[in-house]
């Protein structure tokens, strides 16, 4: 892996000095730790720790976790990381470059523990969880108004305004971008409201706070049994009264990927998601980064654009979107860490954290060249493992699992498929592809106990 380079480093470390006050005249040891940071994935990290979950999640979430761990390790020593686990993972002793680990067993509250990091010296918060339910928004506010550590991510006025994907298409729709015709409809007990039958096919139903297209339906015709299914997915995915029906962009699924304060922003890259709405299940299962496109530059733009138009965005943030021969549609602002910096770490020749840590001052790099060498093709794969403690063996003993963005987790039972999450980098797409299946391979013949 690529070292900063070293005046970048200097760099970086007066910048933290000026974020802890300490902007002195001071001679500098090397190995000093200057900051603390507290880094935390929701899933992976303990957020639903007394409750049942898919491996899917946790391993998703430990290699988004995984990835900005390893960006921050890289400002060469410089900064003591802490993380949370939730002790479900932490029993398999995953691979981890940090400093310091907080089990959160299924007695433990996550959000407690947000609250009370403070008394641990910590400086500086980078906190990835979903909008839905408000998860996300919560834990930022209690950063806000219960310590006084520093977050590196959008405030909760921010993430507010893009959780309600419908307020998200209300903030920037006097900018010139074209936008899906996107309805609210409330809920009627389990009647499916009128306003459904005179909307023009095809559509979709999501929820209001839709996250990787969970509780997302196509509805490609006027089934009211295939309908009725939709509605009791939205209701499983999201709390809320009221549900969005969509016109449906057929299309590429892209995303951008941009640091930002709101005022200054630096698009990092475009990146293909895979999502299939046409499945019955409709999932995010991973993508490649870049895709290169002509319509890259206004991509950027609009991705600007659209961060100065809502207020308290800040940090790294991925802007969805679909691409035809019509032109570029928006469909929603993730105002979070996102999949795709798994990719993106792999292939930037910037590192990321450099730019979260000085997020105050981030008009000093809006020159930076900003390249990719190769790219990243990333995706969950699934397999059925019949054993807890074999599982726990091959993470703890077996040299492949380093060569995995997150290993294979197993939470429920024996009839759980396990998920792990493999990035790999090629010098194009297809040679990524081909070392992906390659490794997704040798993955399989060695779990086949």
């Amino acid at each position: 892996m690529n070292l900063i380079p070293h005046n970048e480093e200097i760099f970086s470390i007066f910048f933290l000095l000026h974020l802890k006050n300490l902007y002195q005249r001071i001679p500098l040891n090397k190995n000093q730790i200057i900051m603390h940071i507290f880094i935390s994935e929701f899933f992976s990290g303990g957020g639903l720790s007394s409750q049942d979950i898919p491996g899917s999640l946790l391993s998703e979430g430990f290699a988004m976790l995984s990835a900005v761990v390893n960006d921050f390790r890289r400002i060469s020593g410089h900064i003591k990381i802490t993380t949370s686990l939730d002790y479900r993972i932490k029993r398999y002793v995953p691979p981890l470059q940090v400093d310091s680990v907080i089990e959160i067993d299924e007695m433990d509250n996550y959000s407690d523990y947000l609250e009370r990091i403070g008394v641990r010296m910590v400086d500086m918060a980078l906190i990835i969880a979903p909008e839905t339910g408000e998860i996300l928004m919560n834990l930022i506010k209690i950063l806000e108004d219960e310590t006084n550590i520093k977050n590196l991510g959008c405030s909760s006025l921010g993430i507010q305004s893009c959780t309600n994907k419908f307020d998200t298409i209300n903030a920037i729709k006097n900018l010139d971008i074209k936008i899906p015709n996107t309805q609210i409809i409330n809920f009627k007990n389990d009647e499916i409201p009128e306003n459904i039958f005179n909307f023009q096919l095809p559509f979709v139903l999501k929820p209001l706070d839709a996250v990787a297209g969970a509780g997302i339906t196509l509805i490609e015709e006027m089934n009211e049994k295939h309908i009725k299914n939709a509605l009791i997915n939205i209701r499983k995915e999201s709390s809320e009264n009221a549900f969005i029906i969509q016109e449906f962009i057929s299309g590429l699924d892209l995303s951008v990927s941009l640091v930002t304060n709101s005022e200054f922003s630096i698009p990092l890259s475009v990146n293909y998601q895979n999502i299939n709405l046409k499945s019955l299940n409709p999932e995010y299962r991973g993508g490649y980064t870049p895709h290169e496109t002509n319509l890259k530059e206004e991509l950027f733009d609009i991705s600007k654009q659209i961060v100065k138009e809502i207020n308290g965005l800040n940090g790294y943030i991925g802007i969805d979107y679909v691409v035809n021969n019509n032109g570029i549609y928006f469909m929603e602002v993730n105002p979070r860490i996102t999949t795709s910096y798994i990719g993106i770490q792999q292939t930037l020749n910037q590192n990321m954290a450099k730019y979260l840590l000085n997020l105050e001052d981030l008009n000093l790099f809006i020159n930076d060249k900003i390249n990719h060498q190769g790219v990243s093709y990333f995706s969950k794969i699934y397999k059925n493992i019949n054993s807890i403690e074999k599982l726990k063996n091959f993470i703890k003993y077996d040299t492949f699992i380093y060569q995995l963005t997150a290993p294979p987790f197993k939470v429920l039972d024996d009839k759980e498929n396990c998920c792990a999450f493999l990035a790999t980098k090629g010098n194009n797409l297809e040679d990524a592809k081909i070392k992906f299946q390659e490794k997704e391979e040798k993955f399989h013949n060695i779990i086949n106990f």
